[in-house]
């Protein structure tokens, strides 16, 4: 693994000389930093991702990544459900991994963020499976959200749970659902994304029949309305009255920058190996309630639209690419981090993990990630931390 360290100057010199339509946006802001001495360290990264323990290479089989930069340095991934090399326990089924890098490509195995747990999953019933988890700082602690899913599709009966840590990896107390898709109103009730809005937390949910937000009470803990949720529920994207897999998404993840809000959303199929067709598309709103619309000007899930700016899309070596997060490094870049099949790796039908540099549009402002298409096997510089 090269390390390089670059001199804050030359790294603004980057910056500033990669913003073409193809590469870089004009608009892309990066975190201040106090000293123009401060040098970063960068690693040479290539996807897809693996799991590195004992100095041996394994394979990162997992779905719906969601990323979050820690106060430590490393950033940490938490995915769904899978089995996984886990270190010192080895092989074995994990209902959440928990794994950190330095370069978003290079994992190690931290622990599970159900070790241990005596979450009472008879509250949703049915062969469930812990999908899509979604982190996010409140306070002084870390709020771990997943969707409760079931592989014999109970749309009424699939829902959102939570736990809470005073780390990224733990340890972690269940509090188990927050509601199931009866309970609330919506149909599907799965993928949360969480943030907070002007001093208060917002639960963004759903997949393929509309995206909708529920506020939370300020620990993150449960929602603001009780009982009386569904009558609060704030439309974010309108359902179109059927499945459409092409027209509606899933997969929420939204990102404030520049005084805009740029919603990501996965389209087509996600879990039919490579055959999948899985590709994220994005819009852009004043508010982060929406209405998100695509560079055409229309509402992303709207009939008559192009359905929203591609960001990334398959090709012939890597299929169904999506359900993603982005994070953000110490030098100001964009990293969108998400799963897709390696057509051509060891294991083809398996979702594992890749990491790309986001770009912004110079004339559109709408992010995407280079030749819209994920980087396969190919050596690159990674993201940048502080030296």
């Amino acid at each position: 693994m090269k390390r390089f360290f670059v001199p804050l100057s030359f790294a603004l010199l980057l910056l500033v000389g990669c913003a073409s339509p193809s590469s870089s946006s004009s608009s892309e802001s990066s975190t201040p930093l106090s000293s123009s001495t401060t040098e970063f360290v960068q690693e040479e990264r290539s996807n897809p991702g693996k799991i590195v323990y004992e100095g041996e290479e394994y394979p990162l089989m997992a779905a719906d990544p969601d990323c979050i930069k820690g106060e430590d340095g490393y950033f940490y991934l938490y995915t769904t459900q899978n089995f996984s090399q886990r270190g010192e326990e080895g092989y074995g089924f994990d209902r959440c991994p928990i794994y950190r890098s330095r370069n978003l490509s290079d994992w190690e195995y931290v622990a599970s963020a159900f070790s241990g747990s005596d979450v009472d999953f008879s509250d949703w019933d049915g062969d469930f499976g812990v999908w899509a988890p979604c982190v996010v700082k409140v306070g002084d602690m870390y709020n771990l959200y997943y969707a409760v899913g079931y592989s014999s599709g109970y749309r009424e009966t699939t829902g959102i749970g939570v736990a809470q840590a005073p780390t990224p990896a733990g340890p972690w107390t269940h509090y188990g659902k927050i509601f199931n898709s009866g309970e609330i109103g919506v149909e599907n009730s799965i993928d949360p994304f969480v943030m907070e809005v002007e001093g208060s937390l917002y639960l963004f949910f759903g997949s393929f029949l509309g995206i909708y937000a529920a506020e939370l009470t300020i620990d993150g803990i449960s929602l603001m309305h009780g009982d009386e949720a569904r009558d609060h529920l704030i439309e974010v994207s309108p359902p179109s009255g059927a499945f459409d897999v092409e027209r509606n998404f899933e997969a929420t993840f939204i990102l404030p920058k520049d005084g805009k809000y740029y919603l990501f959303g996965s389209k087509g199929t996600c879990c039919i190996g490579t055959s999948s067709s899985y590709y994220v598309v994005a819009g852009v709103s004043d508010s982060p309630f929406g209405p998100y619309l695509g560079s055409d000007g229309k509402e992303i899930s709207a009939a008559d639209s192009s359905g929203g700016d591609l960001v990334l899309t398959p090709s012939e070596e890597v299929a169904g690419v999506g359900h993603n997060s982005v994070v953000q490094d110490d030098a100001g870049d964009y990293w969108i981090v998400y799963h897709g099949y390696d057509i051509d790796g060891a294991h083809p039908g398996e979702r594992t993990i890749f990491a790309d540099r986001l770009l912004f549009h110079p004339e559109t402002g709408m992010p995407y990630v280079e030749k819209f298409q994920a980087s396969d096997g190919i050596a690159m510089p990674g993201p940048r931390w502080l030296k």
